[in-house]
């Protein structure tokens, strides 16, 4: 049990390591990457820099968590309730990381043929499954109704194009 814990958090903490490089990473070329945007009184690049700098502060704090977790671990510090956890969530823990990172992976791909407003109700009811969500039918709607605030929102006042898919591009 021990070894599988110790396994598992040491995975854990690449993955954090990973995801903060890969945000700081974004953050920087957010600049070079933004390909059109509406002119505006603002840095076109200022929304998905907010956004990357967000991401990569999450990151930094599972890294910390992470890095914490890993000391103990291989200090032999572990304590009742980290054994416990890992025997209770154990192989569904990897499921579920799997399925996310899986999710994201179909967002990105979705998000370049389907567009914005398509792919992400879609992803979001995924994610919200994936987080046991039983019912399907009105937490949709809302989803659809998140998707299209967040596409009014940014086209009008963030001046920011959202990708809307090669599929339905004219």
């Amino acid at each position: 049990m021990h070894r599988y814990l110790r396994r598992n958090v040491l995975l854990e903490t690449g993955i954090a390591m990973c995801s903060f490089l890969f945000f700081v990473v974004v953050y920087i070329k957010a600049d070079v990457w933004v390909i059109e945007a509406i002119p505006s009184t603002i840095s076109q690049s200022f929304f998905p820099s907010i956004v990357a700098l967000l991401m990569s502060g999450i990151s930094f704090l599972l890294v910390i968590f992470s890095v914490r977790s890993a000391w103990h671990i291989i200090n032999g510090n572990v304590n009742h309730e980290q054994e416990l956890i890992e025997k209770c969530v154990g192989k569904s823990r990897f499921f579920a990381l799997y399925s996310y990172i899986g999710s994201l992976f179909l967002y990105f791909i979705s998000m370049h043929y389907i567009g914005f407003l398509y792919s992400t109700p879609f992803i979001m009811m995924i994610v919200a499954k994936l987080l046991g969500l039983r019912g399907w039918l009105v937490p949709f709607f809302f989803f659809v109704a998140f998707a299209l605030i967040i596409d009014f929102f940014v086209l009008n006042y963030m001046k920011i194009f959202l990708p809307v898919g090669v599929l339905f591009e004219h």
